[in-house]
């Protein structure tokens, strides 16, 4: 028996490209053969026969999210077969999903602190699924990149040991990711509160559906804090930063710096909840860290897990991205420390000239600038046919469109592409630096920086300086509320000092700098730091420019706040910037052609061409069926996955946070904004939800039904999904308690 159950006001639309000519109700199909799919089993599990009885077969909206989605993610929070993972399952977690593992190993490569023997002793007794591990104790002194010793470590297999649970996003991304984890864990705690304020809501728990109890607030609370704690250890034991992601080739670069955030997030949880869920403090660090001095150091409190653990990691990592003498030489940040120019620290003028010295008035930015040698190996020796094919088109790129290429003015000789260079596909070293930075931005893959992302290390970004804004600001609240412990009363003087002026620095640049007038409008832009090849002054518009209104007392004017709604809301062309595709033995470019789409059709290599339509990346005015589905992340159609169409859960995430402000004080656009935000973003979640059971990494933004297949990056999205799990969670509690009833049954 099979039927269609109708989701109340929930509808996608016939689309054509992104123009709306109609739209269709969303419709999920319920049977009672046992060989249906999995999501239709859940399904019936969620409504049992309610929906044959007398609802009849239209499903409430509310309903199916409190009955199907809301379940789907607090179960997979907890679920170690889908998003978590704990340190029993380390043979497990240790299998790679994005690089091949090297002929004639031992095992898959397990990577722990050398000072720690007695983790390798764990590591051996909680290896469940009995995985043949070949245990390694990281190099000492720490290698250099580009020595044979440094190649062998960071460009090939390796897991990095992690004491505590954790959730991964999902799908190929099967380790604890940097700025991912973030919203994981605001996610972590937004389901613990959502069950507290649902009191018997429901969880799909390892294929269980079951009413929650507060015991699953304290497992979900206990997990976000352990998840903090595996932070601080990778930024004590592996280099003194948060790691991209705990593998071994991750070792040369971070992500976006959100430490301070997802720690603050859980102390306040713990401070308001605490008392009626019995979330007493839980140490998770000191087996590992201090197994024979624990009495001297370990927390028992969370004021004392703030002055002793959380301050002095965060500020080894805020000192990496921002102190100008200082780069780290040792896995542990306390250790040695080199006096010379850390090359994530660069000096700029209004005109965006990097400047050596003090000759001209300029200002301190941040860039991204990994430490990494040569190719990244998820791309070289990848498990993704479509990424390990990105090197030898940019190579091609390069060839067909010199001017792309210019000469570098250190060597004389090609800056991103080289015949006599002997690395892979002959790209330089610059480029490969370039590359790693944008993966270290987490927004890879993007046009921002040119059409191969060649000019990653030549920009300041506005989402990176942003946070780093943020970062000291949250570290200025934490030394003045707990102090720090590794650090003397003068010491610590010294730093609060240094880190006030580096936010007001900070504040300057992002107001002034990074700002663009658009008419009565604005936007807030990446800026060039040196004048090299075809980079422009400041980035074409992308979504970053809601950053600087999330961070909080950064943005103080309020007609500036205004004005980037209004130059969010102006409507453009979608352009086709630089896009190629292989066909057979030859890759087609189509550069530089507003109002010229090309589509791929069906997986098969050939394009079709498809009529341009215009937006917007935000709305202002209410519609009865707005087009976009979330914040797309550009109007630039380049084949990349973090450019138009798709919208990412992040990008709604700051947003929304950022207009929350201005909305509450003047309703009007950004109150209407806020809601067509989130209502947008919820109704892409609900909608693929219905059609797939799963939530997954990205979105196309005119039709969710409809998704459109990655160019470059990942072709399909990857199914979890962490980040859209905890920012769906969110929205949901934040329109229940600021916005009325936004998906009731009169919506």
């Amino acid at each position: 028996m099979s039927k269609k159950l109708t989701i109340q006001g929930l509808t996608t639309p016939v689309a054509k490209s992104n123009k709306v000519v109609g739209s269709r109700p969303v419709s999920i199909g319920i049977s009672e053969d046992e060989s249906d799919s999995e999501f239709s089993k859940l399904l019936q599990d969620a409504l049992g026969s309610w929906w044959l009885g007398e609802k009849g077969d239209t499903l409430p909206r509310r309903e199916f999210q409190s009955k199907c989605v809301l379940p789907y993610i607090h179960g997979r929070w907890l679920d170690s077969d889908h998003l978590l993972r704990t340190p029993q399952m380390i043979g497990r977690e240790a299998i790679d999903k994005l690089l091949r593992m090297p002929d004639e190993s031992l095992g898959w490569p397990v990577y722990y602190p050398a000072d720690q023997p007695h983790v390798a002793e764990f590591i051996r007794a909680n290896n469940q699924h009995k995985i043949d591990l070949d245990l390694r104790p990281l190099p000492t002194p720490r290698p250099h990149p580009a020595t044979e010793e440094g190649n062998n470590l960071y460009n090939q297999p390796g897991f990095l040991f992690l004491p505590n649970a954790y959730v991964v996003p999902g799908g190929a991304f099967s380790e604890m990711y940097g700025w991912d984890s973030c919203f994981i864990i605001l996610g972590i705690l937004a389901s613990a509160e959502y069950i507290l304020k649902h009191e018997g809501c429901y969880i799909l728990d390892e294929s269980q559906y079951r009413p929650s109890t507060h015991e699953d607030v304290q497992r979900l609370f206990q997990l976000a804090k352990g998840m903090v704690d595996n932070h601080i250890y990778e930024i004590r034991c592996y280099g003194g930063y948060v790691l991209n992601g705990n593998r071994a080739y991750y070792l040369t670069r971070s992500q976006p710096p959100l430490f301070t955030r997802q720690a603050l997030a859980v102390y306040e949880f713990a401070m308001k909840y605490g008392e009626e869920v019995d979330l007493p403090y839980i140490e998770t660090l000191a087996h590992c860290l201090y197994p024979d001095d624990k009495e001297r150091i370990v927390p028992t409190s969370y004021d004392d897990w703030m002055r002793k653990q959380v301050v002095p990691a965060a500020t080894s990592y805020y000192y990496y991205w921002t102190d100008p003498e200082l780069v780290f030489a040792d896995w542990d940040p306390r250790g040695v420390h080199i006096k010379g120019q850390n090359p994530r620290v660069v000096r700029i003028t209004p005109d965006g000239d990097y400047v050596e010295g003090a000759e001209k008035e300029s200002w301190v930015a941040y860039r991204y600038y990994p430490d990494g040698d040569g190719a990244s190996p998820e791309v070289v020796n990848g498990m993704q046919d479509q990424n390990k094919q990105l090197y030898l088109d940019a190579a091609r790129f390069f060839r067909e469109f010199p001017e792309e290429n210019p000469m570098d003015p250190r060597t004389g000789r090609p800056m991103f592409w080289d015949p006599k260079c002997s690395n892979f596909a002959n790209l330089t070293q610059e480029f490969f630096c370039a590359d790693r930075a944008v993966r270290a931005s987490g927004f890879d893959l993007s046009g921002r920086y040119g059409a191969q992302g060649q000019y990653a290390t030549n920009y300041a970004p506005v989402d990176l300086n942003t946070l780093l804004f943020q970062m000291g600001s949250d570290l200025l609240l934490m030394y003045h509320r707990f102090g720090s412990d590794y650090h003397s009363q003068e010491e610590s003087k010294v730093i609060r000092e240094q880190i006030r002026e580096r936010v007001e620095n900070a504040r300057f640049v992002i107001n002034n700098l990074l700002w663009q007038d658009e008419g009565e409008g604005g936007s807030f832009r990446d800026l060039r730091i040196h004048k090299i090849g075809t980079a422009p002054k400041k980035t074409y518009a992308y979504s970053t420019t809601f950053v600087p209104l999330w961070a909080k007392g950064l943005i103080n004017d309020p007609e500036k706040r205004k004005r980037v709604l209004r130059g969010a809301a102006q409507t453009e062309v979608v352009t086709q910037d630089q896009i190629f595709h292989k066909t057979d033995d030859t890759v087609v470019w189509i550069k530089d052609n507003p109002g010229e789409i090309f589509r791929q059709v069906d997986g098969a290599s050939e394009f079709c061409k498809i009529e341009a339509g215009s937006t917007s990346l935000i709305s202002l005015t209410k519609s009865e069926q707005p087009w976009s589905y979330g914040i797309p992340t550009s109007s630039i159609h380049s084949g990349n996955q973090w450019d138009f169409p798709y919208s990412w859960a992040p990008i709604q995430h700051f947003a929304v946070e950022g207009l929350w402000e201005t909305a509450i004080k003047d309703g009007g656009e950004a109150l209407q904004a806020v809601r067509n935000i989130i209502e947008g973003w919820v109704d892409a979640v609900d909608i693929v939800f219905a059609q797939s059971g799963n939530l997954v990494e990205k979105y196309t933004s005119y039709d969710p039904a409809d998704y459109e297949s990655v160019a470059r990056g990942y072709a399909e999205a990857e199914v979890g999904f962490g980040w859209t799990n905890a920012v769906y969670l969110r929205f949901l509690l934040q329109a229940e308690e600021r916005l009325g009833d936004l998906f009731g049954e009169e919506s």
